[in-house]
């Protein structure tokens, strides 16, 4: 089964440091990953454009269009910078 891994921060120094590791790893569990990179502009978003990973321009301070994403798309989250709003807020619906 392919893992599905969703990224946030995915433009800035921590988060665009994993999300290219990620696309380039080629072993393990990674090799079949699926890579989902979020980024809050168009321009973020061309930015990875030359990476193999699937960009989404979202809001992550809407709970419920992260929460819509990942259940859509089956992901397990890794969140470098989430708040604890977003992350109760999700727990909470």
């Amino acid at each position: 089964m392919t893992a599905n891994i969703f990224v946030t921060g995915a433009c800035g120094y921590i988060g665009g440091s994993i999300v290219a590791e990620f696309a380039h790893h080629k072993g393990g569990l990674l090799e079949t990953a699926k890579i989902h990179a979020a980024v809050r502009s168009d321009e973020q978003a061309e930015s990875l454009a030359t990476l193999d990973v699937s960009v989404v321009k979202i809001d992550l301070s809407n709970p419920y269009a992260l929460a819509g994403y990942m259940i859509r798309n089956d992901g397990e989250l890794l969140g470098y910078r989430l708040s604890m709003t977003t992350l109760v807020g999700l727990s909470e619906k």
